[in-house]
């Protein structure tokens, strides 16, 4: 079996980013994610951030070392880590929005806690990857 790994989590900005500072952290990360293997989206609005990727475990621990490393945010909070029954966007090394509040809100709320879940199996997607995923699929978002 392919094992694959999620992470969720939402963050604060250090300080209010400019548009060429997204950019700039965009191309970091696509970058990084790129020669990982991880994909996934990242969410801003105003300061806070929400990311969610997903890739092979040992990439995903990589990537995520790297995130807790920058000084651009704060106060990570952990939605979901572990392991995920398949990748929902494997197009994007890191896709992105800046987001409504509201979706924002939405997401950092949602359940994240995946059915069936043990520490060796994956489970099936969680309400927040749901409402993720819609929001991804259907709402305004940036390339």
């Amino acid at each position: 079996m392919n094992h694959l790994s999620a992470l969720a989590y939402v963050s604060s900005a250090t300080n209010l980013l400019s548009e060429s500072e997204l950019e700039a952290l965009l191309v970091s990360a696509r970058t990084a994610n790129h020669q990982h293997g991880v994909t996934g989206v990242l969410l801003y609005d105003n300061g806070s951030f929400f990311q969610y990727l997903e890739g092979a475990p040992s990439a995903v621990a990589i990537v995520y070392e790297r995130i807790k490393a920058s000084r651009q945010h704060h106060g990570i909070i952990e939605l979901d880590y572990g392991l995920a029954d398949a990748r929902h966007f494997g197009s994007w090394h890191m896709g992105f929005s800046v987001s409504p509040r509201s979706i924002m809100l939405s997401l950092s709320q949602s359940a994240w806690t995946r059915a069936a879940a043990t520490a060796t199996e994956a489970s099936s997607s969680s309400a927040g990857v749901a409402l993720l995923l819609d929001f991804w699929m259907n709402g305004s978002r940036d390339a």
